[in-house]
């Protein structure tokens, strides 16, 4: 077996894709900061991410920027002039869904926090945006797919595996946090044959548990998830978001997830500051 190696940061560097201000600010203020093992490619949506989102913190309008661009897609977010906003790329806390040992934790491609507000941005570029918000793992290997007892294939009574222990992986919790946010079909006993609800849109569902979790955490009385994409290669992300308020979440927590595509952000840029307007003309160039 070949093993995959990871770029070099020098790779990584030389990626157009990545703005040279965001791999600086990379190496000075996020040095833990995790590359994927494709970031040297200029179809890396993590180097696209870091491009849109880090140079952000050093702008003079950074508050506003984010305020507006949050404000203007999260329809569960009240406008809130004195916001100060925090930028968190590739941020991780396995504690608040249960995602301690063997296995990935959440990862948020970039978390935007102000005092009363946490936002969870998943980013996709031009590849990975086709391929929506991806499945669950587990099935059919480890699951029948199901969730309800008898679907573990380990044998576990368990209604999902992945809230019990298994080896070096402990116990998540995400059935836990999503009781009094998702349906009660959604969150009731399945029988063989029947399709577990989280299986599409995993991630969607865990970028939303994990705001939820963070907010509360926290005493934060707003979140919400934004998915971003190129518009042109929305369709996956739009119709998974839709799925996901109209078949998952309880009616009242709709507003709370959103998709804008990459041009509409830009044009926020685009009406910003000096280092903004530039900022926007770069992305703009990797958009056509």
């Amino acid at each position: 077996m070949v093993r995959r190696r990871k770029p070099t940061q020098a790779a990584i560097g030389a990626n157009p894709t990545l703005h040279p201000r965001a791999f600086t600010m990379v190496r000075q203020r996020f040095p833990d900061l995790e590359w994927h093992f494709w970031a040297q490619s200029p179809d890396s949506s993590q180097a696209f991410a870091l491009s849109a989102f880090l140079p952000l913190i050093e702008f003079p309008d950074r508050d506003l920027l984010i305020e507006q661009f949050v404000a203007g897609v999260l329809p569960a977010i009240p406008p809130g002039g004195q916001r100060v906003w925090r930028v968190a790329p590739e941020y991780s806390d396995p504690v608040l869904l249960g995602e301690s040992g063997y296995g990935e934790a959440t990862s948020v491609d970039i978390l935007l926090v102000a005092h009363d507000v946490v936002v969870c941005v998943e980013c996709k570029f031009r590849v990975d945006a086709r391929q929506g918000w991806g499945r669950c793992s587990q099935p059919p290997r480890l699951c029948e797919g199901f969730h309800g007892a008898g679907s573990d294939r380990k044998g576990t009574p368990a209604a999902c595996r992945l809230e019990v222990a298994d080896g070096h992986r402990g116990p998540r919790s995400y059935w836990r946090a999503a009781r009094g946010r998702f349906r009660a079909e959604v969150l009731a006993s399945q029988r063989p044959g029947d399709v577990c609800p989280l299986l599409e849109g995993y991630q969607l569902v865990r970028n939303y548990l994990f705001a939820a979790r963070y907010a509360e955490s926290t005493g934060r009385p707003h979140f919400g998830v934004v998915g971003v994409a190129p518009a042109a290669r929305s369709a996956p992300l739009v119709a998974g978001i839709e799925s996901f308020t109209h078949e998952i979440l309880l009616p009242e927590e709709g507003g709370r997830v959103a998709f804008a595509p990459w041009e509409e952000y830009v044009e926020v840029l685009a009406c910003g500051s000096p280092p903004a307007r530039e900022l926007a003309a770069f992305l703009s160039g990797l958009l056509v």
